[in-house]
């Protein structure tokens, strides 16, 4: 389909994308999934947000699935990469089938996160406001764990990923606030543990 949703995208017109829309589905009917992920994913790039929320509340998409003709992330995970505040994320949230889908590396949306968590606060060059962002992401890993989010599941075991930082506050959090009893799997990560797994 040739039609111009992407320059409407980066003009930020939610007016002007619902009446192509409008006018593509009366003439061409509803647009297959992957043409939708393809805009949504345009949307993200180009921080059209209004028109991101338009679509996966119109058409329903489990953001969380895996992005059709993309790398294999999911568009949650392009979504955390992003996001500056809690808020934003409980909303997508809304729209998550299945916390623990893991993209083409095998990590999941609890992984990525707390890669972003880690990155941002094991840096003396971080400054306060990574500092600010860190408390953000730690926010929404607690979120993550108490919608089900496991943390023994990935192809790069998570509870090793944390292990290997010795972010022992994120330790914490994962045995606090996970559905799942993680206690045992976090013994036998630190007992066996070894600079290899780095």
């Amino acid at each position: 389909m040739a039609f111009p949703f992407v320059e409407f995208i980066i003009e930020k017109d939610l007016e002007k994308f619902k009446k192509l829309l409008c006018d593509v589905t009366e003439k061409e009917g509803k647009l297959s999934d992957s043409y939708v992920n393809d805009l949504i994913k345009d949307a993200i790039q180009y921080e059209s947000y209004e028109i991101f929320e338009f679509l996966i509340e119109n058409y329903q998409i489990d953001i969380n699935s895996r992005i059709v003709n993309g790398p294999g992330e999911t568009i949650f995970m392009k979504r955390l990469e992003m996001t500056t505040s809690i808020e934003s994320i409980l909303y997508l949230l809304n729209y998550v089938k299945n916390i623990n889908t893991t993209d083409n590396l095998g990590k999941t949306a609890l992984y990525r996160t707390i890669d972003i968590y880690i990155s941002l606060t094991n840096s003396d060059k971080n400054g306060e406001n990574s500092l600010q962002l860190a408390d953000v992401y730690g926010d929404i890993i607690v979120e993550l764990l108490k919608r089900g989010a496991n943390p023994l599941i990935s192809s790069n075991l998570t509870i090793m990923h944390i292990i290997s930082y010795n972010k022992l506050d994120l330790l914490k959090l994962c045995i606090e606030h996970s559905k799942y009893d993680i206690v045992w799997d976090a013994l036998v990560c630190s007992v066996s543990f070894t600079p290899l797994h780095i």
